[in-house]
This record gives structure tokens, sequence and C-alpha cells, in this order.
């Protein structure tokens, strides 16, 4: 009788259990393990990011939706450790255009970065929308269209945190 007992204790414990696959093992199992000799590093929002324009932007040649790219003119660090490079590749497009001086104000054009690139990995990014006026402006022409060269600094700041496994050993 014992031995009956114990077989029917352990089948309807078995009963409770709900059938789980392996899928949703994975995804409850929350975010991937660092992997040895890795090291996840967060740049805090508010960073200032500084950048280049690597090619030129113009109110009256651009239109919105344009690509826009810059390079990192240093390299940013966390907690000791180089998470950017000089040299690393951000993307981001046209927003806005402003090209009517008639109005009564000066050409703009604003765009934002919203990628990166590293190390071979690619990374959404927040960085604060960037705005050029046309500052001084002397004459008709000038005041009509904005010219940005490429090698302009166009340092912005991060409008949310970016996370970044780096390898560290």
């Amino acid at each position: 009788m014992l031995v009956l007992a114990v077989a029917l204790i352990g089948s309807a414990c078995g009963a409770a259990v709900p059938d789980v696959d392996d899928e949703s093992l994975k995804a409850d199992s929350g975010p991937d393990p660092v992997p040895r000799g890795y090291r996840d590093l967060t740049i805090p929002a508010g960073t200032m990011v500084p950048m280049t324009l690597t090619r030129a932007l113009s109110s009256d040649a651009n239109a919105i939706g344009d690509r826009v790219t810059a390079e990192l003119t240093r390299p940013l660090s966390v907690d000791g450790f180089e998470v950017l490079s000089a040299g690393t590749r951000l993307e981001g497009h046209v927003t806005q255009i402003i090209e009517d001086a008639s109005i009564g104000t000066r050409a703009r054009i604003v765009f934002r970065f919203t990628r990166l690139q590293t190390r071979g990995q690619e990374y959404d990014v927040t960085i604060a929308p960037l705005s050029h006026p046309l500052e001084n402006a002397r004459d008709e022409a000038a005041i009509r269209a904005v010219r940005i060269l490429p090698g302009a600094d166009v340092t912005s700041a991060l409008t949310a945190p970016l996370t970044l496994r780096i390898h560290v050993g």
C-alpha cells in the first residue's frame, strides 16, 4: 500500500505542473547574460557627444528625411573603460527645413542622430536634435539658405542613456 500511495502522490504532483516549451523559458529568462570578458556599460543621459559632420548639409539642397552622418571627435569613457572610440560613426536624418526668409526668420536646418556603429555593432541612440540657423548673415543670399560643411562641430547631448557591451579582458 505504501508503494501505491507514493505513486499516486508523484503523479498528482506531476499533473499540477503546466507544460512549458523551451521558447517561453528563454523569453522569461531576462536580459542576455554578459559573456566572460565582457561588460555592459552605460553612458548616462546628458553626456555631451563630441561630433563633426562628415557630409555637407544645406537647407536649399537637402530635404526632410535625408541622411546625416557624423563621427566622434574624441573617445567617450565610462568607469575607466573606453566605450566609444574617436571615429565612431553616427547616422541620423534631417527633421525640418525652414527656407523662407520673407517671413522674418533666418533659414534653418534641423537634424538628429539616431544610430551609431562601433566595433561591428549598431545601436539605437537618442541625441538632442540640432538646429543650425545662419547667424551673423550679411547678405540676402546668406539669409535664405543654411550650409553646413563637413568637419563642422555638431556636438549634442544624449537625451537617454546608452548601454553598450564591450570587451574588457
